[in-house]
């Protein structure tokens, strides 16, 4: 019985089967065609918003209802023919399409997570904004979409969010560089700078939200917002340089130290700041260079002149008082020299008088930079210093010519020299000097004439204990060089007449006694 039915329904069930095939096939051709189309949603349009797109997702989503609802039917006609493997094609299909619609929808739960975030951000107060976690969420946020695997990344909405996380990458730096302090100056000259840039009118306070800031679409000017706040690093590098030079130099003193037993003060700059003055003086040059100059054009020129002038006028204010001090002794104090100079010795009292002038208005001064920065002090200066060369140059040839005189002074040195010279009408004050001129003398016995000039009456060894008198007192008269030169006869004689007396006492006394009685 059954096997009639069976073999009765037979032709219906190949019809029905068939028709089965085809419409799992026709169901295949719509979900393919369902694929291609849903590429052309709203949801891939970056500009259709986060509701716009869910709303669609929704429906979407209703639809996959419906096609889950459809396979299932066609899940029970597959087992009642029993070819289930009809449904392979269309469980990929609508797998393709749940896939989609999943990624899609993650990507627009990303996409709201960021609106979100940038929302938030806009409403920020300008005080408020921490720039550093700014940074970190961002970058979060453009990882996580780079996590994002399987979507098509070439969609106008992914690249709509991603270029958005991008416009915030370049922008929060350059919150950073607007937020430095050297930003804030009192002319506000560097956010003028950058209304000018971003070609808007804007004022930027603490209370300011950031919405307003992002609106100047900051991240399309990056280069020109760069260089504006560069600017304002460097000028206020060099607004605490400059600070530091005025507040150096503004209370930098000479060092005093006396002049010999006078109540003269010579002037020096110490070596701590004379270090100082030239790393200001590279610093200001430096500046100089810079392309960022123009602002403080004005006050770097002031003070690389200001510099340049003190170290003008301290080193030939050394260089002044060295040669002053050096030549004072004999154009002032020396008989001799203002005998034999009487015209450089004029003239140098008359530049003694105006170096004591400068060096009392630096005594009262005091300041260096006051002192250095007068109209005419460098003038004055290097006035005198051409003629105290010239004195010099007077000096030199008057000391060749008492070299030539009595050549011994050849071994003498200049200073030692002019010592000698100086003090020639002194004997007792140059006696110190004998050991230079004669070889193995210590000095001159000298014996003090009650005013006059005392005479020597002996001479002293350097080596041992020696002593040789004279046979008779040498008076030291005339110049220097004239009692030296008779110096030398009365040493030369005094040797022989002691060599003659001994050659004679040999053969009358005892060779003990001999050896001991003359010097050596």
């Amino acid at each position: 019985m059954a096997n009639a039915v069976e073999k009765d329904i037979a032709p219906n069930v190949k019809t029905e089967s068939e028709k089965t095939r085809e419409n799992i096939t026709k169901y295949e051709e719509e979900l393919k065609q369902y694929f291609t189309d849903l590429k052309k949603e709203s949801f891939y349009i970056y500009g259709t918003g986060v509701e716009g797109a869910f709303e669609k997702l929704a429906v979407v989503q209703e639809h996959i209802e419906k096609f889950d609802q459809r396979v299932a039917d066609f899940e029970y006609f597959c087992r009642m023919f029993e070819f289930s493997d009809e449904l392979n094609p269309v469980y990929k299909n609508l797998d393709h399409i749940k896939t989609e619609v999943n990624l899609v929808t993650r990507l627009w739960k990303h996409i709201k997570k960021s609106q979100e975030k940038f929302a938030e951000y806009k409403e920020r107060h300008w005080g408020d904004i921490d720039v550093n976690d700014m940074e970190d969420e961002i970058k979060k946020l453009r990882k996580e979409l780079g996590d994002l695997k399987g979507l098509d990344r070439k969609t106008n909405a992914f690249i709509g969010i991603k270029d958005d996380l991008q416009r915030w990458t370049t922008f929060i730096p350059l919150l950073g560089e607007l937020k430095d302090p050297s930003m804030d100056v009192e002319d506000n000259r560097h956010w003028k700078d950058v209304q000018t840039a971003v070609k808007k009118e804007f004022e930027v306070v603490d209370s300011t939200p950031l919405g307003v800031i992002w609106d100047l679409k900051l991240f399309e000017y990056k280069d020109a917002i760069e260089d504006i706040t560069d600017k304002a690093k460097q000028e206020a590098k060099m607004e605490k340089i400059l600070n530091k030079i005025e507040e150096r130099w503004k209370e930098v003193v000479f060092e005093r130290t006396q002049h010999k037993d006078t109540n003269i003060m010579l002037l020096k700059m110490s070596d701590d700041n004379f270090e100082a003055l030239e790393e200001n003086q590279v610093q200001t040059q430096n500046m100089s260079a810079s392309k960022y100059l123009a602002y403080f054009e004005t006050t770097v020129n002031k003070w690389r002149e200001s510099l340049a002038a003190i170290f003008d006028v301290v080193g030939l204010l050394s260089e002044v008082q060295k040669t002053w001090s050096f030549l004072e002794n004999l154009f002032i104090h020396s008989e001799e020299v203002m005998k034999e100079l009487p015209n450089e010795s004029e003239k140098f009292r008359d530049i003694d008088k105006r170096v004591k002038a400068i060096i009392e208005n630096g005594n009262k001064i005091m300041n260096i930079l006051k002192f250095c920065t007068q109209d005419d002090v460098y003038k004055k200066l290097d006035e005198v210093q051409q003629e105290l060369k010239v004195c010099e140059k007077a000096l030199n040839r008057f000391l060749d010519e008492k070299r030539k005189a009595f050549p011994r002074f050849y071994f003498v040195s200049v200073n030692d020299l002019l010592d000698i010279l100086s003090n020639g009408n002194s004997p007792a004050k140059i006696n110190k000097h004998m050991s230079k001129i004669f070889q193995a003398i210590e000095n001159l016995d000298l014996k003090d004439q009650g005013g006059a000039r005392p005479v020597a009456v002996g001479m002293k060894s350097c080596v041992g204990h020696e002593y040789v008198p004279y046979d008779s007192p040498l008076e030291l008269a005339g110049k220097v060089e004239t009692y030296l030169a008779t110096t030398i006869d009365k040493m030369v004689n005094t040797l022989h007449d002691v060599t003659a007396k001994s050659f004679k006492a040999i053969s009358q006394m005892d060779r003990d006694k001999w050896i001991a009685q003359d010097p050596a």
